[in-house]
């Protein structure tokens, strides 16, 4: 079920970096932009989170990335179908996927500078 989100995920990185110049001006993310850059961006740092972990095989942190995972869709009030709609939507759409991309971006480094202070 998950790997399923982190196909997509892999998927639409591929999408982004291979996008075309004709793109529909008038589209809108069905969703609040703001929750879903959020949302993406924890996901992210949960990924990152969990390949850590695993490369130093920490046993004192046993991180279970589907529970991570539900947690993250659950305060966010999505649910993994209709994260996957997002996401293919958006993968029809690489100019809108790429500039969201690009927010979730800002949005992990905002989070670490914060981690930072």
């Amino acid at each position: 079920m998950y790997m399923r989100i982190k196909f997509l995920l892999i998927f639409m990185s591929v999408l982004v970096l291979s996008c075309s110049e004709n793109e529909d001006e008038a589209f809108n993310l069905p969703i609040d932009e703001s929750n879903f850059v959020e949302m993406m961006a924890e996901i992210h740092i949960a990924e990152a989170a969990a390949k850590l972990s695993n490369q130093t095989k920490d046993r004192d942190f046993p991180f279970e990335l589907s529970y991570v995972y539900a947690n993250i869709l659950k305060k966010y009030q999505f649910d993994q179908d209709k994260l996957e709609k997002e996401l293919l939507l958006l993968a029809e759409h690489p100019i809108e996927m790429q500039k969201i991309y690009k927010k979730i971006e800002t949005q992990i480094k905002d989070i670490q500078n914060s981690m930072k202070n």
